[in-house]
C-alpha cells in the first residue's frame, strides 16, 4: 500500500515497469469536508483531554474555512487538521507558561486566541 496525491503516485508507478504490476488498483478519497475537519479537531480534544469554549470554535472553523478556501494541490486535509491541533496546543502552552500564577488556570481550555 502506498499513499499520496493521485497524479504524483500514478507518476511514481508509472517510473518503474515493476511497480506498475504491482499497484494496479487505486483507490481515490475526496478531500473531507469543512464540517469532517472541524469533527476531526474536535475528535483530538477530546482525545486529549482539552475542551474550547464558542469563541474557540468560531475561530478553529474560520481557520478551516480559510485553509479550505485557499488549498491547493498540496492540501494536507486530515494532516492539516492535526498541524492545527498541535500549533493550538503550543500557543495554549505558551500562553499558560506567560501567567504569574497558574494556580487557577484552566490548563484543558482553549480560547480563541490560541488560534492567532
Amino acid at each position: 500500500i502506498i499513499a499520496g496525491y493521485t497524479n504524483e503516485i500514478r507518476t511514481f508507478v508509472n517510473s518503474n515497469p515493476g511497480l506498475s504490476s504491482r499497484f494496479n488498483r487505486y483507490i481515490e478519497f475526496p478531500d473531507y469536508t469543512e464540517d469532517e475537519l472541524a469533527e476531526i479537531f474536535k475528535t483530538l480534544l477530546s482525545k486529549y483531554d482539552y475542551k474550547m469554549d464558542y469563541d474557540a470554535e468560531v475561530a478553529m472553523k474560520r481557520c478551516i474555512a480559510k485553509a479550505v478556501q485557499n488549498k491547493d494541490s498540496r492540501f494536507g486535509n486530515g494532516r492539516y487538521v492535526r498541524n492545527l491541533f498541535e500549533k493550538v496546543i503550543e500557543k495554549q502552552a505558551n500562553r499558560l507558561a506567560a501567567l504569574s500564577d497558574l494556580g487557577k488556570a484552566d490548563v484543558s481550555k482553549i480560547i480563541a486566541t490560541d488560534f492567532a
